[in-house]
């Protein structure tokens, strides 16, 4: 894979290499702001949020704004 055996992110953008290698993504490459399935969601926001990124129907559940709102008063 060409990855460095002793560092778990060896590209250096946030997703452990392994994760990336699982998702076809490259572990080689900083592509944290990449979106294969162009759902909107970049690949890290998939990795911490436990999505898909190849899978447009997997993704990040939308921030709503509004709701700040409601809450704040």
């Amino acid at each position: 894979m060409g990855t460095d055996p002793y560092n778990p992110d060896t590209d250096g953008d946030s997703m452990p290499d392994g994760w990336e290698v699982d998702n076809s993504l490259d572990s080689l490459v900083e592509d944290a702001l990449g979106d294969p399935d162009q759902d909107g969601a970049s690949n890290l926001d998939e990795y911490r949020k436990s999505t898909d990124p190849n899978n447009p129907t997997s993704c990040p559940a939308k921030a709503m704004p509004w709701l700040l709102l409601l809450l704040d008063n």
